[in-house]
C-alpha cells in the first residue's frame, strides 16, 4: 500500500514539474514577444479592425488615419519594417496620394519614417539599457556602403543641384530631386538595416509578391479593356499596372524577373541558387505574359539584354558562344549600313521593331508608339545641344518640351523614353 501511494504521489510530482515547466515556458514565451512595439502594434491592430467594422464607409479618412498611426508607430519602433513595405508601396502607393504642396505617397512617407528612425535612434541611445542597445531601433550595423558608391551619388546630386541654377521649372526640378534623396536614403540606410540571410529573402518574396499583384492587375486590365483609348494598339489594350504608362510598367516587371534570374545564375551557394531556381520557376509564367500585354518595345529589348548579360556572367562555357554570336550580329549590321545586304532580308526585323515607313505627321495605330518615340528622343536631342552644360534643369524635361516637340507630338508624356537622353536634355 505504501509502494503504491509513493508510486502515485512521483506521478503527481512529475506532472506538477511538467505542467510547472509548460507554463513557465509559456511565460517565459510572452514575456519575450511583449515587447512594446509589439504590444502597440496589437492595439492598432484592433484600432483598425474596429475602424473597418463601425465607421461608415463614407468617412474614408476615419479608417486612413488609423492606418497612418499603425504604420507610424511600426516603421519608428522597428525600422526595417519600412523597407519592408516599400516593395509594395512603390508600385501600389500612387492610388493614394496626399496632397501638402506636392503629392506624397505611401512610399515617400516610409522613406521619411526610415529617415526619422534612423535619427531617433541617435537621440534615444544615451536613455537605453545597455543590452536593449542591439534590438528594435537600435537591430542595425554603422555605416557599411562602399566609398566609391557613395562619391558617385554625392556628385550626381551635386550635378542635378547646379543644374537647377538654369531649370525650367523649380517646381518639377524639387520634386525629381527629392526622388533621388529618398533613392540616397534607402541606399544608405537599407544596408544597415538588411544585413542577415533570412532578412534579404523576405524582402526578395515581398518584391516578388508585389510583381506578382501588378502582374494579375494587367491581366485584368488587358481582358476587360481598362485602359484609355490612347493604349489600344491592333484592337488589343496596352498594359500599364498602377504606372500610368506601359514603359514603366514593363521596366517594373523586367526588373524582378531580372532580379530571381540573376541570384538563379550567380548566386555565391547552392542553396540560394535552387531557391531562387523554384522562385523563378513559379514566377516566371505569372509576370512574364504581362510584359509582353504591355507591347513595350523598349521593355522587351531591355528584359532579352539583361537576360543575355546574367547568362553571360552566369554560365562561363557559353560565353564564347554569345561573343560569337554578338560578332556576327554586328557584323551582319556593319553589312547592312555598307550596303552589302538587301534590303529584303532587314526589313521584316525592321518592321517588326517598327524602325521603318515611320510618319510624325500621320502616324498609323502599329507606328505610333515608335513615332511618338522618336519624337521624343529629337526634342531630348534639342534640349541638349540648346543647353550642352547644365541642361533643362533636373526634371524639368516636360516643362522644356512645348518649346522643343515636332509635328503632332504635344503631349511631353513626362520623359524622353530614352533615359540616357533625358538626363542628358535635363
Amino acid at each position: 500500500m505504501s509502494v503504491r501511494s509513493s508510486g502515485v504521489s512521483h506521478v503527481d510530482s512529475l506532472e506538477e514539474i511538467t505542467h510547472s515547466s509548460w507554463l513557465k515556458r509559456a511565460i517565459a514565451n510572452v514575456s519575450e514577444n511583449a515587447t512594446t512595439a509589439n504590444l502597440i502594434g496589437l492595439l492598432g491592430g484592433i484600432a483598425v479592425l474596429f475602424c473597418l467594422l463601425v465607421l461608415p464607409s463614407s468617412q474614408y479618412w476615419n479608417l486612413r488615419l488609423p492606418l497612418y498611426m499603425v504604420v507610424v508607430i511600426w516603421t519608428l519602433l522597428r525600422p526595417r519594417v519600412a523597407l519592408y513595405l516599400l516593395p509594395i508601396a512603390v508600385p501600389w502607393g500612387s492610388l493614394d496620394t496626399i496632397n501638402v504642396g506636392l503629392n506624397l505617397t505611401s512610399a515617400d512617407i516610409l522613406v521619411a519614417l526610415l529617415a526619422a528612425s534612423w535619427l531617433m535612434s541617435y537621440v534615444m541611445r544615451p536613455l537605453i539599457p545597455q543590452e536593449a542597445l542591439h534590438t528594435g531601433l537600435f537591430d542595425r550595423e554603422e555605416f557599411n556602403v562602399p566609398r566609391y558608391l557613395v562619391l558617385a551619388m554625392v556628385a550626381l546630386l551635386l550635378t542635378m543641384l547646379l543644374s537647377m541654377t538654369t531649370t525650367f521649372s523649380l517646381t518639377s526640378s524639387l520634386k525629381e530631386l527629392s526622388k533621388w534623396l529618398e533613392l540616397v536614403t534607402v541606399i544608405l540606410l537599407g544596408v544597415q538595416y538588411i544585413r542577415t540571410r533570412h532578412q534579404i529573402w523576405t524582402l526578395v518574396v515581398i518584391i516578388c509578391l508585389a510583381a506578382i499583384s501588378q502582374a494579375f492587375l494587367g491581366y485584368i486590365q488587358y481582358f476587360f479593356n481598362l485602359g484609355p483609348a490612347s493604349f489600344v494598339r491592333s484592337d488589343s489594350l496596352r498594359v500599364y499596372g498602377t504606372f500610368d504608362q506601359p514603359n514603366p510598367y514593363a521596366g517594373y516587371i523586367d526588373m524582378t524577373l531580372t532580379l530571381v534570374i540573376a541570384l538563379t545564375l550567380l548566386a555565391g551557394n547552392w542553396k540560394t541558387r535552387i531557391l531562387a531556381g523554384l522562385t523563378t520557376v513559379l514566377l516566371a509564367p505569372m509576370i512574364v505574359p504581362p510584359i509582353w500585354l504591355t507591347q513595350s518595345k523598349g521593355g522587351i529589348v531591355a528584359f532579352t539584354v539583361a537576360l543575355l548579360f546574367i547568362v553571360t556572367l552566369g554560365m562561363p562555357h557559353l560565353r564564347k558562344l554569345i561573343g560569337a554570336g554578338t560578332i556576327a550580329v554586328l557584323a551582319f549590321v556593319a553589312a547592312y549600313l555598307a550596303g552589302r545586304v538587301p534590303d529584303r532580308l532587314f526589313a521584316p526585323i525592321l518592321r517588326i521593331l517598327g524602325l521603318i515607313d515611320i510618319s510624325f505627321t500621320a502616324p498609323t495605330s502599329q507606328d505610333f508608339a515608335t513615332a511618338e518615340r522618336v519624337a521624343h528622343w529629337i526634342a531630348g536631342i534639342r534640349m541638349f545641344l540648346d543647353h550642352p552644360w547644365l541642361g533643362v534643369g533636373i526634371g524639368s524635361y516636360p516643362d522644356a518640351y512645348p518649346k522643343y516637340f515636332i509635328t503632332i507630338f504635344v503631349n511631353p508624356l513626362g520623359h524622353a523614353h530614352n533615359y540616357y537622353i533625358n538626363i542628358a536634355a535635363e
